[in-house]
């Protein structure tokens, strides 16, 4: 195997095949760790790194004050005067999803602007509409509360839909035009776990989104929310809490118009606000902005916008002029969803006519709606399209569920011990975090070098990718000058695919950087998980010299687990797969068990992997409350638009390690061999092979 990182080339000896003969593994003695200031991404090398150990521990610190704030909430205990009734009666899950929705209306509303351009529901009106008013000067914004965090932070990990809803959502104008970026923010702040703001900032909090800064005490005063009727287009004030659980916050939403007796639940919203935004006129830019475009439409891989490609993909959809599927014989035509209403220069009248007229061709089905547009637009598209679509608020995400998800990750770091306030101060704990530095920077040299390929982080490089994304403009910058495109951070991907392309990632990352993914001793997802760990156990014993191997730490050690954070349950396509790992999983330990007691495994290498869960066992669950697109598998980390596979069922068959791939001889992950062997990872075309599968191509 070649090493091609010039400072890995001293390690060959790393890549020696191994004797089938088992031995004692020699007591572990790891050379001092080294750190580095440059690193190679791409086509270039760095001046700087993208992030630094300061910035991590600043970003730990608030994932530290989101946990204190999730258990507060939980446990009710110390808070319970502060809950409506009903809210205090709930389990704990079901409570904090209740505090986030109400934390997304605070994110999202307030300021004297209502119903802006006639496009926007009047409820969204408070914090993003409010920072024209909450500047302090034209670089600075107050601190916001820590639940409005909550949200702002999620909608950052999720890169390409924040970058293109900044130029799509009009009421976002403000937070794009901030020159001060969050980490700027919280640098300021400090200890948000004990952040108390100053008077001034309570009182032009208050005076701006009519709601107390305290979000405790806030929540008696949030009490419903406002939406349309997507039959009549009354306004109506549904209560996010009821007796009978169909509230807005709560799993089985369902209300009944009063005006027209229409039953309202969060997929006829999600119809309508489909509607709303296709008959937009696309001629209509000065009128409308960028929100004549459907989302997953605007943004290029560059990280730009393509105004022409997005009017020319939703013209497509008035005119009909993707290939039917099922011939000519199609039952649902674009004209149906256009009716008789001209392309352009339509009247508002006649657009809410046409409006209508859509909502009624599909039965305000969700389903439906699916359904027909599948005759006739391309499928990729279809899907992350249509994934933007889960209820009736502006933005392409389900930013409470987008909360939700990240909640594994925020613990996994208090797990690890690395949100401990003050646990690096020393020089020699922060040594590791220049290892996350350094990995991080590996990471993306690796997915520059693949660009159709999905590759999963571990721990330690997740912290540092997150890290990076809190600066939104200067990860945009450097995604495309280093990788040459925005590289998306998809926090939404389905258990099986997520396992099968951890263990690429780790022969695609022993192939290209000679050392090993994984040093925490968990076994990986792979067909021959004995046989890995043994060959890992081997390799991590030696020694090394090189920045994205880890220091000698526990903590560091274990933080090279896999970052499943963002594994998503989806029940027909899981189940099947995770009890074929867990059977392997067990007996995995009996084994270890074995070759522990006979002196053939190192006593620090065989506890590690006794008290670790192995990848992918523990996944986030899919429906979280609620959802309408689902899940699947996520577009590649390779670049925007990769992937992208919304709705159940996600990546069929045919996922996974390409033709010509595999496992060959020489060092590695592989059983008794390693990554290469004549094609390496994915046969040329990543995870499906070819280009195709998941992650391959726009």
């Amino acid at each position: 195997m070649i090493v091609k990182d010039p400072s890995l080339a001293g390690e060959s000896h790393l890549l020696e095949t191994t004797s089938t003969t088992e031995t004692a593994v020699p007591p572990y003695d790891p050379p001092e760790y080294i750190s580095q200031s440059q690193f190679r991404v791409g086509r270039g090398v760095t001046t700087a790194p993208f992030v630094t150990p300061s910035q991590l521990k600043v970003h730990l610190g608030l994932l530290k004050a989101f946990r204190e704030l999730r258990l507060k909430v939980q446990d009710n205990s110390d808070v319970s005067d502060a809950f409506p009734p009903l809210a205090g009666a709930l389990d704990p899950e079901a409570r904090w999803v209740w505090f986030l929705e109400l934390a997304l209306e605070r994110y999202v509303t307030s300021s004297p602007l209502q119903n802006q351009l006639g496009i926007v529901p009047r409820r969204f009106r408070r914090w993003v509409l409010a920072l024209g008013v909450l500047r302090t000067s034209s670089t600075a914004i107050d601190n916001p509360p820590l639940d409005v965090w909550l949200i702002w932070h999620a909608y950052m990990l999720n890169p390409t839909w924040y970058a293109e809803d900044l130029e799509r959502v009009r009421i976002l104008a403000d937070l794009k035009s901030l020159s001060v970026t969050p980490l700027d923010l919280l640098e300021v702040a400090g200890d948000l776990s004990s952040f108390k703001p100053s008077q001034e900032v309570s009182e032009r909090w208050e005076s701006a989104t009519r709601v107390p800064y305290d979000p405790f005490e806030s929540l008696w005063k949030l009490q419903e929310q406002e939406i349309s009727c997507p039959n009549c287009n009354i306004q109506l004030f549904v209560p996010y809490l009821t007796e009978e659980q169909s509230g807005y916050a709560e799993r089985t939403f369902a209300h009944i118009c009063g005006q027209c007796s229409f039953p309202v639940d969060r997929s006829r919203l999600a119809v309508a606000k489909f509607a709303r935004d296709l008959v937009l006129d696309p001629s209509n830019v000065e009128k409308y902005g960028n929100a004549i475009y459907l989302p997953g439409t605007l943004l290029a891989r560059s990280g730009g916008t393509e105004p022409a490609r997005a009017w020319a993909r939703k013209v497509s959809l008035y005119q009909g002029s993707f290939k039917y599927k099922h011939g000519d014989n199609a039952p649902f035509r674009a004209s149906l969803l256009r009716g008789s209403v001209p392309v352009t220069g339509e009247k508002d009248t006649d657009n809410e006519k046409w409006e209508k007229d859509i909502k009624v061709a599909v039965g305000f089905s969700f389903q439906v709606l699916r359904d027909k547009l599948a005759l006739y637009m391309q499928l990729p598209l279809l899907r992350r399209v249509l994934s933007a679509y889960n209820d009736d608020r502006p933005f392409s995400l389900d930013l409470v569920g987008a909360v939700l998800r990240q909640n594994a990750f925020t613990e996994k770091m208090h797990q690890l011990g690395w949100s401990q306030q003050g646990l690096f101060d020393n020089k020699d704990d922060d040594i590791v975090l220049q290892h996350c530095v350094a990995r991080y920077h590996a990471f993306l040299d690796l997915i520059a070098s693949t660009p159709s390929a999905f590759f999963v982080p571990t721990l330690d490089i997740d912290i540092a990718w997150h890290t990076h994304q809190l600066l939104p403009q200067k990860y945009n910058d450097d995604c495309v000058k280093y990788i040459e495109r925005l590289v998306n951070h998809d926090d939404k991907v389905e258990e099986s695919h997520l396992s099968t392309a951890f263990d690429i990632t780790c022969r695609a990352w022993e192939q290209r950087f000679g050392v090993p993914y994984m040093h925490c001793g968990c076994p990986l997802p792979g067909e021959t998980i004995g046989q890995k760990l043994n060959r890992l156990s081997v390799v991590i014993m030696s020694k090394r010299r090189s920045p994205i191997n880890p220091p000698d730490r526990d903590d560091c050690l274990l933080a090279t687990h896999p970052s499943d954070h963002n594994a998503v349950y989806v029940d027909a396509v899981t189940h099947k797969g995770r009890e074929k790992r867990l059977s392997k999983t067990q007996k995995r330990k009996a084994r270890d068990l074995e070759r522990f007691k006979q002196g053939k495994l190192n006593e620090q290498v065989y506890n590690r992997g006794l008290g670790h869960n192995a990848a992918f066992l523990v996944p986030v669950p899919l429906y979280f409350g609620y959802g309408i697109a689902g899940a699947a598998c996520a577009g590649g980390a390779g670049g925007f638009g990769a992937g992208c596979a919304t709705g159940i069922g996600g990546c069929g068959s045919g996922a996974g390690c390409g033709a010509g791939g595999g496992c060959g001889s020489g060092a590695g992950c592989g059983g008794g061999g390693g990554c290469g062997g004549g094609g390496g990872c994915g046969g040329g075309g990543g995870c499906g092979g070819g280009g195709g599968g998941c992650g391959g191509g726009s």
